[in-house]
Parts: C-alpha cells; structure tokens; sequence
C-alpha cells in the first residue's frame, strides 16, 4: 500500500533537515515523498536535493500560492493508495507510518487513522502531549471541532476520502483549511484513533496561525456561517465551534487592550472555569499572558 507524502515548503530551511530526516527514518519504507516547493527563495531547494533516495519528488509552483492550493496541486502528483502530510516546522517519529497502516490492514473498513501527537514550545523547551485524555462521549467530528481529533500532522486516510469529497482544500482559507477538511471528511468515513504521540508540532513564534489570530477569528467566522451550518445542524457540534470562535474573540480583545469591553463576552462563555480564567486574564499584563497562551 504505497503512501504519499506530501511536504509542503515555502522558504522552509530552518526546520527542512529535521522534517526530512523524519521521513527518512520512518520503518515503513513503502513511500513516495512528494514535495511541493511553492516558489522558495531560500536554501529549501538545495538542501532538499542533497537528498539521494528515490522516493523523493521534486515539484515547484511557478508562482506562489496559498497553502490549500499548494495542498491541493500536490495530491494531483500522488501515486499512494493513502496521504499523508507534514509541514516542514513538524517532524514524526520513527514508527507513525508503520503503526497507522498496521491499523488499517487489521480493519479494512476504515477510512482516516490518526495520532496523539508531541506540542514541542519551541522558546521553552517544553514538550507535553496534545490529546491528554480521549472521551467516547464526543464523536470524531466534534473531536475535531474542539481541536482533540484529526490533524494534518497525525493523519494518514486513504486517498479515495479525499476524492469523494465535493473538494478538497478551501483554497479560499489560509488558516482552517485543515479543520474545514477533516470536518466534512468527518461526515462520511470511518475514523480510528492510535493513543500514542507519534509526530510533534513545532510551536514557534513564526507560526502563520499565532500571528495572525484575527484572521482565524474571521475566517471560522465564514466557515460557521457559509460553510459548517449547511453540513451539520448537531447541537453539540454548533455549541463546540461558537465557543472556539468566542473564545478567540476574547482573548484577541484582551491582547489588542479591549479589556473593558471583552467582559460582556466572557459573561457569555458556557465553560465555568474557563469563564474565571478569563475573567482573571483582563487583570494580567500583555507580556505575561503572552507567554501562557497557545493558540
């Protein structure tokens, strides 16, 4: 069962060695690694072409685009029966791919296997585990919602979920592509979930995510309304995104000094404890806060 890798690099060199080495290393050596380097002006090139393995493919983006296309252009380039991908700041540990297809020989109904995955604070030098406790309470697709599911780091589907979809990636998103995906795929396929941290995502001060939180805000915004509410009418997946959505307004509010004014937000958070936190957050300086916040 061939798997494709698909890297996605745009002036990627400070992480590229480690990503690749990872990929390099897997024990599951029945791979193509397809890389989609979208119009570079850095090192990436060259570093990825001291690489002399086989299954390595090489692909350039005459002009740059955003990441969901880029995504999108590179699966066109798949030979694999199953995808996978990881970003040039991540990297995996050595048996990910391996226990992930171990998982599908064993039930073949299954459509998407995913990881716990490693959150390495990059400043800090802190690691700790992403999924701290898994709940059969919640369905996949709420998992993901509330960010406790799939990721584009620790899935690996077949390519058939992806085909079968309207469309793939929302070339329209830059941040949530990747929860807009997993969602709808969500809907229609057979998901199983390996308790094991088996990739790490690199939580650096350069994240696009991190930098750019009121994009994010206004782009779950679109989703809810445009895109999520035509998909699900599933209370509890509606009351899990409008918290994610309030729960970044507020925090934005109370970084960019609208204290005074994200109280009559926080009053109307459904979380108790979260509620207090929050309440607390309006009295602590921007640069302490900083330093605590993760997403």
């Amino acid at each position: 069962p061939l798997v494709s890798i698909i890297v996605n690099c745009c002036n990627g060199e400070k992480y590229l060695r480690k990503c690749l080495d990872s990929i390099i290393n897997q024990t599951f050596s029945d791979f193509e690694l397809i890389f989609w380097d979208n119009n570079s002006k850095d090192n990436s090139h060259k570093i990825f072409q001291s690489y002399k393995d086989e299954r390595f493919k090489y692909f350039k983006s005459s002009l740059q685009t955003t990441l969901y296309k880029a995504r999108n252009e590179a699966i066109k380039k798949t030979q694999g029966s199953y995808i996978c991908f990881l970003d040039v700041d991540d990297y995996w540990l050595p048996k990910k791919i391996e226990k992930q297809i171990d998982l599908f020989n064993k039930k073949e109904n299954i459509d998407i296997v995913y990881t716990n995955q490693i959150i390495y604070e990059e400043e800090k030098k802190i690691k700790k585990n992403y999924i701290l406790k898994k709940s059969n309470k919640y369905s996949e697709s709420e998992k993901i919602l509330d960010r406790q599911g799939a990721t584009i780091l620790t899935a690996l589907f077949k390519k058939k979920a992806y085909h079968n979809l309207d469309y793939g990636f929302n070339e329209n998103y830059n941040i949530i592509g990747d929860l807009d995906l997993f969602f709808r795929m969500s809907k229609n396929n057979i998901i199983e979930y390996i308790d094991e941290p088996l990739a790490v995502y690199r939580l650096h001060k350069s994240n696009y995510s991190k930098l750019n939180k009121n994009e994010e805000i206004n782009e779950l915004r679109e989703w809810y309304k445009n895109i999520f509410l035509k998909i699900s009418n599933n209370q509890n997946e509606i009351n899990i995104i409008k918290n994610a959505i309030l729960l970044r307004e507020i925090i934005f509010m109370i970084l960019n000094q609208k204290r005074i004014k994200s109280i009559s937000k926080i009053l109307l958070y459904k979380n108790s404890i979260l509620k207090l936190k929050l309440a607390m957050a309006i009295l602590i300086p921007n640069f302490i806060l900083k330093k605590y916040l993760k997403f």
